[in-house]
């Protein structure tokens, strides 16, 4: 699931046509710039499908350890996981789609929200643009940072870009920020002065990309939690066959 949820995020980046979004931003139309970032729940298709897998296999594992029984007159009762079966049938399609659309709606309002920040900075559409999609890494050819407009990174950029200390003093305490910079920011801190624009840009880039992995991995444990324990609860109450 973590991995289908990042891969998720890096099809929607990697679609993002720059120039789409700067000129509705141009035009002040957030909803039509959030309309060309093409946040959609088929992005997450191959989330659902591993929360169907994780149902799945969640009941073949009950079956699997459950205990020989025998019924009263001593034939033995066979207890069989079938994933066709109507209920079954019925929470795989609700609980993923479900949670793709809290995740697509999340997503979207991510989008919002820096949109709105940078807009309020007074920043350009192609500086917010490319601040959503995130920048091309040379070496990679991949899209880094971006997207995610979390709060802890967009304070983390106001501080590191404006030179404010207790802001940079607070970036050092994230727990998800890459140590690789602590040295670089704490020397800013020393001479109360901003970090360069473009060691910000790596610095919240590699904030972003944690967040993301930090966002797959919740919903990989929680989801992966909730499927495996509805398809026990279900295994457990299926009606005994007897051989």
């Amino acid at each position: 699931m973590e991995k289908a949820f990042r891969e998720a995020i890096e099809d929607i980046k990697s679609e993002i046509v720059l120039k789409e979004v700067a000129e509705r931003l141009e035009r002040r139309d957030v909803e039509g710039a959030i309309a060309a970032l093409h946040i959609d729940p088929a992005a997450f298709r191959p989330l659902s499908e591993a929360i169907r897998t994780a149902f799945n296999s969640g009941g073949l594992l009950v079956v699997k350890n459950m205990p020989r029984l025998s019924d009263p007159a001593g034939g033995r009762v066979v207890f069989r996981w079938d994933v066709r079966n109507q209920r079954a049938e019925q929470i795989i399609l609700e609980a993923p789609s479900t949670m793709i659309t809290h995740v697509t709606e999340d997503t979207k309002q991510m989008a919002r929200e820096r949109i709105e920040a940078g807009q309020a900075k007074g920043q350009g559409p192609n500086t917010i643009a490319l601040d959503i999609a995130g920048r091309v890494n040379r070496v990679t050819g991949r899209r880094e940072g971006g997207l995610l407009g979390i709060t802890s990174v967009e304070n983390a950029r106001t501080a590191l870009l404006s030179g404010d200390v207790e802001g940079m003093k607070h970036y050092l305490t994230l727990t998800r920020r890459d140590k690789r910079f602590d040295r670089q920011v704490a020397k800013a801190i020393r001479e109360d002065k901003p970090l360069p624009a473009d060691t910000v840009q790596k610095i919240t880039g590699r904030l972003a990309d944690r967040y993301v992995q930090l966002g797959a991995q919740t919903i990989a444990r929680t989801e992966t939690q909730s499927s495996v324990h509805a398809a026990k609860h279900l295994s457990a109450g299926t009606g005994p066959r007897r051989s």
